[in-house]
């Protein structure tokens, strides 16, 4: 299966020229323009944009995928950000000789899928900076985020010691919390406290099915998916987690898909 898709792509990578100038020969419009004006804004013409820059044979056009990855590592300023990607924008039209005059939907709908291209890019690197820091236990603002999770809660308990085994009670492993973030760094910190301070009722709610005698840690929709399947203990745990692995990703196979918050409490 693996060598047929290859083989597949293979044949569209040599088609993929021959198909570019037939398009643009009957509709007088190169593959970005298409895309630009064909596909929905949002995400489907942003991947649609990308994917086509990322696929260009034009030499400038990979440079400029470089060096927008050079300096998104760099900390540049609103309108720092903005003048590259307005010169980006104009360096594009001109290689694909675009003409801004006669095509302006075409630099609106370009400058905005560049700047969500960027945004992105951007989170990314944001988001794996937080992923990479281990939790330090002598960092006072890693230590104040830790109390603030128990305390959201818990609110009504104090914790007796920082080692303790009370930490067990709100679903860490052992006598020490530190030692769970070693996957996720102080990201998953972060993540925890954000939806204990922000969704406070639903966090309390999960945590109480955290203490069903049948069931194990559970979180917002994976909690409503595994109470659905009613699994006969927490031995099902990599079963359950599997399917609903898959279920999200055939979900987000549809461009279109947007998650949000949209949490229902019900009594355990």
């Amino acid at each position: 299966m693996e060598l047929l898709s290859q083989l597949i792509n293979l044949i569209c990578w040599y088609l993929r020229p021959l198909v570019k100038w037939f398009l643009r020969q009957t509709t007088r419009l190169c593959e970005l323009q298409r895309i630009c004006y064909g596909e929905s804004s949002g995400a489907p013409r942003t991947i649609g944009v990308e994917n086509s820059l990322i696929a260009s044979r034009v030499p400038e056009i990979q440079k400029l995928l470089k060096s927008m990855d050079t300096k998104v590592n760099k900390k540049l300023s609103l309108e720092e950000v903005k003048a590259f990607l307005d010169s980006s924008c104009s360096q594009i039209m001109r290689i694909k000789e675009i003409k801004p005059d006669l095509h302006r939907q075409f630099v609106q709908s370009m400058t905005v899928c560049l700047r969500q291209i960027w945004g992105y890019k951007q989170l990314k690197l944001e988001v794996e900076k937080l992923r990479a820091e281990s939790f330090d236990d002598g960092n006072l603002q890693h230590e104040m985020q830790l109390l603030e999770l128990w305390t959201l809660l818990q609110p009504d308990r104090p914790l007796l010691t920082r080692v303790t085994k009370q930490w067990q009670d709100i679903g860490f492993q052992g006598e020490d919390p530190k030692t769970d973030f070693r996957g996720m760094g102080i990201l998953g910190l972060q993540n925890l406290v954000y939806f204990a301070r922000e969704f406070g009722s639903a966090a309390k709610h999960i945590l109480s099915h955290s203490h069903h005698p049948r069931f194990g840690y559970l979180f917002i929709e994976f909690d409503k998916f595994w109470l659905e399947c009613q699994p006969r203990d927490i031995m099902e745990f990599n079963r359950i987690r599997d399917l609903f692995e898959n279920n999200i990703r055939s979900q987000l196979e549809d461009t279109r898909t947007f998650f949000k918050v949209n949490i229902e409490v019900d009594t355990v």
